[in-house]
């Protein structure tokens, strides 16, 4: 197999640069043919997977987090479309993932353990795929973007940005610190409306989570009856509530029992739009996609990725 490796030397707190040398290693003990190269900034990985993809490799493999994997998989359907691929509803190419971010919630959905380099690269040299779904989102710019784990606006999203300002964690505990803070700092349920299939909401919401897979965050079970390659979103939402109730409601998105307890709504569909006059806060993959989006129109696109895992 050749395989491009596109290596976000900053992910994890600066655990990328310190991870270069053992990926290696393990790589080549697998005997996987491989080129290394590190992500400079921002959307440097989309370009890289988009060149690589382009140039024959059979495989581009995102060392990284969750962040890092979204970029290499825009990368790949960039590639797609431009070889008039996607169009005819082909996979968009093959990825590999090597989790060492701060979150690797995707790779959670994919049965890999964050950190564990030797346990990933055995998987490449496995070679074994599956083909996975992919979601898209379209905002009010409009700007589109594809994303392969979890979308989230309101306060999940608050809590991202808010984990930037932290400096010393990573991993869950960086989530749940931010959390705690966001908790005490953002207090918002603008007037939102969602609208999933043929249903309307329309209320003041606190939250509104669109999963592809169960886990965001690092190590809060959103959605976790989501599965990765079942064509449809799980959609969380939840109303206003007081601080006291987000307190307690945390354990429960932790060990995933929130479902059917007051103020939650788990709901699934395979196209979601949401609405909100105010102006919500996004991320994407864990990565601020908006500080304030007035619309956002999301679709599944059913098994067009292929991975290796």
């Amino acid at each position: 197999m050749k395989a491009k490796v596109i290596l976000n030397p900053t992910t994890g707190r600066g655990q990328g640069i310190r991870a270069r040398a053992r990926i290696e290693e393990e790589l080549r003990r697998h005997r996987i043919a491989f080129d290394l190269t590190l992500t400079e900034g921002p959307g440097h990985a989309t370009r890289l997977a988009q060149e690589a993809a382009l140039s024959g490799v059979e495989c581009v493999i995102a060392a990284g987090g969750d962040g890092t994997v979204n970029e290499v998989v825009n990368g790949l359907i960039a590639a797609a479309r431009e070889r008039n691929v996607w169009a005819h509803g082909e996979p968009a190419g093959t990825l590999g993932v090597i989790p060492i971010g701060s979150g690797n919630d995707f790779a959670f959905a994919l049965g890999l353990r964050a950190y564990d380099i030797a346990g990933a690269c055995a998987r490449l040299a496995a070679g074994r795929s599956r083909l996975v779904d992919i979601a898209c989102v379209e905002d009010d710019r409009p700007y589109t973007l594809y994303f392969c784990n979890n979308l989230g606006a309101g306060l999940d999203a608050a809590v991202n940005i808010e984990s930037r300002k932290i400096k010393r964690l990573r991993g869950f505990p960086l989530y749940f610190v931010a959390l705690l803070r966001t908790v005490l700092l953002y207090y918002r349920a603008p007037r939102t409306r969602v609208a999933y299939d043929r249903e309307r909401l329309h209320m003041p919401v606190m939250m509104t989570s669109i999963s592809n897979g169960p886990r965001t965050g690092g190590g809060f079970l959103i959605a976790p009856k989501a599965r990765i390659d079942d064509g449809l979103l799980d959609l969380c939402v939840a109303s206003q509530v007081s601080r006291l109730q987000i307190l307690w409601l945390i354990p429960h998105f932790i060990r995933g029992t929130h479902e059917g307890k007051p103020p939650i709504r788990m709901l699934r569909a395979d196209h979601i739009v949401i609405e909100s006059e105010e102006g919500l806060p996004v991320h994407v993959d864990g990565e601020v996609f908006r500080t304030a989006a007035y619309r956002l129109d999301i679709r599944m696109w059913p098994r067009r990725l292929r991975v290796l895992a």
